[in-house]
């Protein structure tokens, strides 16, 4: 331990209720206190088992700046290398700025600094390649306003940790220079004393361990964490049963909870009891948290009166094993459903509607709630324009329905789904685009110069109404019915106009037009292009109309480039490019150039 701490980093940590495997601290410790020191940590271990907080407590202790930075999916080494932050300073209102691993080097120079890459795992693999120099030599190189700089650290002042969920494997290379340790679920009778600790009382805190346990056993996505089983405790101090205070804190998954209860249906209570160390002693608390459950009180009986045969036979502590009984009854199910409208019809009244969408099973409703989350409110029952109701005359059923027409993007989020919808979008369509739009249909049931109307039989029902708009913009009005799903390969009329509206086969048509195009207009892909000469009529367009250039890292499949979406006034997207600039056959720097006039502006 460095000379200069004054409590030893595992009282640290034992005063802020964390506990740690020994051997794991040993090693920490040793990382900590080399000097010069060389590599980083990689803390492997399920999701929920206080990676990142030990971490973050280490930093603490050391009296350390902590840089942070969280890895999502897809994530590059130019995302650990720059920031792109808004600034009013450029034309193109982004700022680059140097990222999470060359700040912590440089504060590294004139101060103790912890970096915590959190589930690197998920990161591309050519990410790994990035942390090899600064892990062996504290130094890294990266471009900055045009310029090579290579920044270098102070190895005696930097700690370089990494968290792994482990989603993918990691190179030879930097597994080599990274202390590879392994944190593994509490155990249960160090989750007990960490729940008394914050001051639950010991009937809880034993309930509460039986819960983790399971949670351990059931093959569920990861076991409890102290502060899910803390939200879990509160909840049930505040009225809330324990079913209901598990699903909102614990288990979260609708497959986690059915297995769970599988598994607490199969399970014997002999198999845990054992591993609750203390027994309860406070049978007034027991009581009062027994009447926070909800259930049957013949069958609690009945349990009760075989668990106490059973004490006999065993001599183990009866309060104890009340306990944790009534608790293995939690296989009832608890009704909180959203409640559908009623809506007052007859058999020969007819409700105008733009989507139909049979709720069985509340199919229907999780689909909605899963793709329009953001959307929901305070009425359950309404989730933007969607709305759930039943008839008078069928009270039985449920039905998703929305009384506005979806648009295009809407009606994506509801592949494979069995709906009838009615949609709305302006496309960006050509004639020969129409002509082929024709070839494919079924029917033709109406055609003008201005107007037309397509239909299409199979697995789905389609009929398209095409209103010109202008020369390449395009209404299309239309009506889908799928009796199995609603996908690609189903609804092939919709998707072609999709197809053929992309905005990667309509450059032509952009760079010729003379004024904007419709706000409103459907665009489903992205292009790429790697042309300076294109870059530059693609500034000159956003000049003319006014546009704001929003400039983010490329997606993956486009290799290292920049992902330019271009937005008028009213924050719309318009159109959204990708300009790779890393190709042999193109010159890297006058594509640098053509980039970089596009962001200062």
């Amino acid at each position: 331990m460095e000379k200069t701490q004054k409590i030893t980093l595992k009282d640290y940590l034992y005063n802020k209720n964390f506990y740690v495997d020994d051997n794991v601290l040993n090693v920490l410790y040793s990382y900590i206190v080399t000097t010069p020191r060389v590599g980083g940590v990689l803390l492997r271990g399920p999701p929920g088992v206080g990676k990142t907080t030990l971490v973050e407590l280490i930093a603490e202790w050391l009296n350390a700046k902590l840089i942070y930075f969280q890895a999502t999916p897809g994530v590059t080494e130019d995302d650990l290398l720059y920031r792109f932050v808004p600034s009013e300073k450029t034309r193109s209102g982004v700022e680059i700025t140097v990222g999470p691993v060359p700040r912590a080097l440089q504060l590294s120079r004139r101060q103790k600094v912890v970096l915590l890459i959190d589930e690197f795992d998920k990161t591309r693999p050519s990410a790994d390649a990035l942390l090899l120099d600064v892990l062996q030599n504290f130094r890294i190189s990266l471009y900055i306003n045009n310029k090579k700089t290579v920044v270098k650290g102070n190895p005696n002042n930097l700690y370089v940790f990494l968290t792994s969920n482990d989603v993918r494997e990691f190179s030879e290379p930097l597994l080599r220079r990274l202390l590879v340790v392994y944190i593994p679920p509490l155990q249960p009778e160090d989750v007990r004393k960490i729940l008394i600790t914050r001051g639950i009382d010991e009937a809880t805190a034993n309930l509460l361990t039986v819960i983790y346990i399971d949670t351990l056993n059931a093959s569920l996505r990861k076991p409890a964490t102290i502060q899910e089983l803390f939200q879990c405790y509160t909840l049930i101090k505040n009225g809330v049963d324990l079913e209901t205070a598990l699903r909102i804190a614990v288990i979260k998954y609708d497959d986690d909870w059915n297995r769970f209860k599988a598994y607490l249906q199969n399970r014997r209570v002999e198999e845990v009891i054992s591993r609750v160390i203390s027994k309860t002693r406070d049978e007034a608390r027991s009581n009062t948290l027994i009447r926070h459950y909800d259930f049957d009180e013949k069958k609690i009986e009945k349990k009760i009166e075989e668990e106490k045969a059973k004490e006999e036979e065993k001599k183990e502590n009866k309060e104890e094993k009340k306990i944790i009984e009534k608790y293995a009854l939690l296989v009832r199910d608890v009704k909180k459903e959203a409640e559908p409208q009623p809506i007052e019809t007859s058999e020969s009244q007819t409700i105008e509607v733009t989507l139909k969408m049979l709720n069985r099973d509340f199919d229907a409703y999780t689909h909605i709630v899963k793709s329009f989350i953001d959307e929901v409110g305070d009425d359950a029952a309404k989730i933007g324009k969607f709305e759930l109701v039943r008839l008078d005359i069928k009270p039985d059923e449920s039905f998703i329905v929305a009384k506005e027409p979806l648009s295009i993007e809407e009606l994506m989020r509801l592949e494979d789904m069995q709906i009838e919808a009615y949609y709305e979008s302006v496309l960006l369509l050509s004639w020969n685009d129409v002509k082929e739009l024709v070839e494919k249909a079924s029917r033709v049931k109406y055609a003008t110069k201005r107007m037309l109307a397509l239909e299409a039989k199979g697995a789905c029902e389609e009929k398209m109404l095409l209103e010109f708009v202008s020369e390449d913009a395009i209404k299309v009005k239309g009506f889908i019915k799928c009796n199995k799903t609603f996908s690609k390969s189903n609804a092939r009329l919709l998707y072609e106009a999709i197809e053929r509206s992309s905005l990667d086969k309509k450059l032509n048509i952009i760079l010729a037009r003379q004024e904007p195009l419709p706000p409103e207009t459907f665009v489903a892909y992205r292009f790429c292009f790697n042309d300076v000469e294109l870059a530059k009529q693609i500034d000159e367009l956003a000049k003319r109309w006014n546009w704001r250039l929003d400039v983010r890292r490329a997606e993956e499949g486009y290799g290292r480039g920049i992902c330019v979406r271009i937005l008028p006034q009213e924050q719309k997207i318009i159109c959204s490019v990708i300009y790779n600039y890393h190709r042999d056959d193109i010159d890297l720097s006058s594509c640098e150039k053509a980039l970089l006039s596009i962001m200062k502006r």
